[in-house]
């Protein structure tokens, strides 16, 4: 049995060249562009929502509550940086799969433009969400990755992670229809 940093340090030497520069890339522009949000308190009225745990039902956000139950009364703004920083530049390296993008210059406004874009810098106001909203990102961008894969095990685990997506945050399903017909069409 692997510890966890035996496991993170195999998983990452499996990388190809591309997806290490797009989490490279992705992270980087993530910390220059969103640390001014991460290195100081911003409270806004989703704050309220951290020690209420049925927050989202109402909303059909009903994986919002189990998953603030695992960082149950923690808001530390920079470890809620890192951890949605590592998931959005994770999403970026499935969308540059997805695409097979293998110049640098394309891996580098690829990360650039998702990164920076003004949905993502809007969502870090509501930190006591922000890795949930990355999470669904993430879910999102995987779901239509392994939906191109063309095997019904990959069909129905499509389907799982886009119901995970639609459970933490719907306003990234239609990211992921662009997502699907832009793939569509480039094949």
């Amino acid at each position: 049995i692997l510890s966890p940093q035996e496991a993170i340090v195999c998983l990452y030497s499996r990388l190809s060249k591309t997806d290490k520069l797009a989490l490279f890339y992705s992270f980087i522009f993530w910390i220059i562009a969103h640390l001014f949000m991460f290195t100081n308190d911003f409270f806004v009225y989703d704050s309220v929502g951290l020690f209420d745990f049925s927050t989202g039902l109402q909303n059909g956000r009903f994986l919002i509550g189990p998953i603030l139950k695992l960082f149950a009364n923690c808001q530390i703004p920079w470890v809620i940086g890192i951890v949605s920083g590592i998931l959005v530049s994770l999403s970026v390296m499935f969308i540059c799969r997805l695409f097979n993008v293998t110049n640098k210059f394309y891996i580098l406004l690829l990360s650039a433009t998702i990164v920076t874009f003004p949905v993502l810098y809007a969502t870090n106001l509501f930190l006591s969400s922000v890795y949930i909203y990355s999470l669904a990102l993430l879910t999102s961008v995987l779901s239509i990755y392994l939906l191109k894969k063309e095997t019904i095990l990959r069909y129905l685990f499509s389907g799982v992670l886009i119901f995970i997506s639609l459970a933490c945050y719907q306003a990234y399903m239609p990211f992921a229809v662009c997502l699907l017909l832009l793939s569509l069409i480039f094949d």
